[in-house]
């Protein structure tokens, strides 16, 4: 198999991961400021107001390390409160899956000469997360089951 092939899938997860999560947040009220490179958007108005930023790799990048970082914290809760052999398993698979992803990042950022930069949405995603990992702190076995 070819060594760059699962670089490369890494990447493409980490990019529909992010592509969910902004659509995601999509109600949320706008960031004002992002790093990146300003782009013109035929679908958009003239008059509408809309000042329109994208992210550019480092930025990516960052929130790619972000999201990793907190799946890793959730799944290292739910192994520690496990009570069945299954969901120890799932939830070491998935920490170990989610450092994978993160080491993929981190070489591929390194491979391009790339220094992951925050951007500012980079906040708003930990905090949602983080959210999520607060809520799971303190429970256990069937409790981590049941949504808050």
């Amino acid at each position: 198999m070819d060594r760059g092939l699962p670089q490369t899938i890494g990447l493409a997860v980490l990019t529909a991961l992010l592509t969910v999560f902004v659509a995601r947040l999509d109600g949320a009220p706008a960031v004002k400021e992002a790093a990146g490179q300003i782009a013109a958007d035929t679908a958009v108005g003239r008059d509408s107001g809309v000042k329109i930023k994208w992210l550019n790799d480092a930025n990516v990048l960052a929130l790619v390390r972000t999201m990793n970082e907190r799946q890793i914290a959730a799944s290292q809760i739910e192994a520690a409160s496990a009570r069945s052999d299954t969901v120890l398993a799932l939830a070491t698979s998935l920490a170990k899956e989610h450092a994978d992803i993160r080491r993929s990042g981190d070489s591929i950022a390194g491979a391009l000469g790339i220094t992951p930069v925050a951007p500012a949405l980079n906040d708003q995603i930990n905090a949602e997360f983080q959210a999520q990992i607060d809520s799971m702190l303190g429970r256990s076995g069937a409790e981590l089951s049941v949504p808050t």
